[in-house]
């Protein structure tokens, strides 16, 4: 985010958003967008991939270290989290 506003902020500085507006160019079209839309899919497959991590740290922490058996954790798993949890 930080880096998003600082790009945009020297592109201002720099008087190149006024340079695309006179080019014909909208900066909010060519700037603006693609990175919200960025950040949005990068935060929905991060949010994916902890899920997936969690789950499987969790299933070898019960199989190995504890000596659980696979389809206990898969049955309180299923028992416990539903999917409003994700």
């Amino acid at each position: 985010g930080s880096a998003i506003c600082a790009d945009l902020g020297s592109r201002k500085i720099r008087e190149e958003l006024d340079a695309m507006e006179v080019m014909g160019v909208s900066p909010i079209q060519r700037l603006v967008v693609p990175r919200v839309l960025a950040t949005m899919l990068v935060a929905v497959l991060l949010n994916g991939l902890i899920s997936v991590v969690g789950t499987l740290g969790g299933y070898f922490f019960n199989v190995i270290m504890q000596d659980g058996t696979p389809g206990a954790y898969l049955a309180s798993f299923s028992a416990l989290a539903q999917l409003p949890d994700l």
